[in-house]
């Protein structure tokens, strides 16, 4: 094996170990301490205080948002690629299994994060961006997951066990668009055009009827 062989194949080794690196890891995994994270769906979205259902099954979709920092704003985030879309379970579960590999970002890189849910309606809204968009679509986002640092091996081969996201989250309630003053206005404004004119046509009939 020549010299230029020998140099290839170091430097083949080298970038694989640099790529290897580069992979932080995000875990999903649940202790058994931990319960099954509840999705509340508010059945009255002006009543924050009101009733709500526990949102389950296939109807509902979940989604993990990302951005590199330890307090990110929550406008930087987006929707990471490596941990998938899912439809919760019967039972509310979202991803199950351990964890996903984020590539180019290096183990204990700090990130924030957030688990986003709607209402998918059988699969027609594929995003939490479009269900968001919608009035009639309930929607819902967890607190933010703040200074998460990512499992996976450093550069001296030390390795690192990621946290589950689980551990830092609460239940996440979601609900469709609370209308605006403006639209209860409008329909208060219309009902009650629409009962005077009743009152006035009433009132006519009953002036002709006198009359004659």
């Amino acid at each position: 094996m020549d010299f230029r062989t020998i140099f290839h194949a170091a430097a083949f080794l080298m970038s694989l170990t640099t790529l290897i690196h580069a992979q932080g890891q995000i875990s999903v995994g649940r202790s058994h301490l931990i319960p099954i994270l509840p999705v509340y769906r508010l059945l009255d979205p002006c009543d924050d205080t009101g009733p709500r259902d526990r949102a389950l099954g296939a109807n509902y979709s979940a989604e993990l948002w990302l951005a590199v920092g330890a307090n990110a704003q929550e406008t930087s985030l987006s929707r990471t690629e490596a941990v998938p879309v899912v439809n919760l379970q019967p039972d509310g579960r979202f991803w199950i299994g351990s964890g996903y590999t984020v590539n180019g970002i290096v183990a204990l890189e700090r990130v924030t994060l957030q688990v986003r849910v709607w209402e998918n309606r059988g699969g027609e809204i594929a995003s939490w961006l479009e269900a968001s968009q919608r009035n009639d679509v309930a929607f819902g986002k967890s607190s933010l997951i703040r200074n998460y640092y990512l499992g996976g091996v450093t550069s001296d081969g030390t390795g690192y066990l990621a946290l589950s996201i689980f551990d830092f989250l609460g239940p996440i309630t979601i609900s469709t668009v609370c209308p605006e003053p403006s639209s209860y206005l409008l329909l208060a404004l219309g009902a009650g055009c629409g009962l005077l004119m009743r009152r006035r046509s009433a009132g006519g009939t009953t002036r002709a009827r006198a009359q004659y």
